[in-house]
């Protein structure tokens, strides 16, 4: 396969966002095409930017890597991905959610849900119409836009060349 390079993930790892950058000693941002790893076989090795291209391999139980074809020695690489919220397993863990109240409407749910107190229905109501209300402000985007998921700040180096 010619030169490629290992990079081990975060063990929070969901998946990629955009194509990892790499900027080589010149100050040239290179972009890595991800592909899915069966298509390995049907790109030539090399470093030109048609062989430039990455897959992720691994397993949740193991970890994941990132394999880079082509990879420039000496380069300052950018990689933006999407993780696993925390499980909120401690305490001290701060909720990722837009609506924090959210978290304490579902425990609400469930203790009268197990005490079969008759509110049960009223605080699931109101715990599901807070989900709407957090998916709907993370939908909302100008007319004509694509709805996607919206990230909050762009690749964090690409000013430094």
């Amino acid at each position: 396969m010619g030169t490629s390079a290992t990079v081990p993930l975060p063990s929070n790892f969901h998946e990629i966002q955009e194509n990892p950058q790499l900027l080589d000693s010149s100050g040239t941002w290179n972009e890595f095409e991800v592909i899915e790893v069966e298509q390995k076989y049907e790109k030539s090795s090399g470093t030109n930017s048609i062989n430039r291209f990455c897959y992720v391999m691994g397993d949740p139980s193991e970890g994941y890597n990132l394999i880079f074809n082509g990879l420039i020695s000496g380069a300052t690489m950018s990689v933006i991905y999407q993780r696993f919220p925390s499980g909120l397993a401690t305490l001290s863990d701060i909720s990722e959610l837009p609506d924090p109240q959210y978290v304490a409407r579902q425990i609400e749910q469930y203790v009268l849900l197990s005490r079969s107190d008759e509110r049960y229905p009223l605080v699931k109501e109101a715990a599901q119409i807070q989900l709407a209300n957090m998916m709907g402000r993370e939908m909302k985007g100008s007319a004509g836009l694509p709805r996607s998921t919206k990230m909050g700040f762009d690749n964090p180096l690409k000013n430094l060349a």
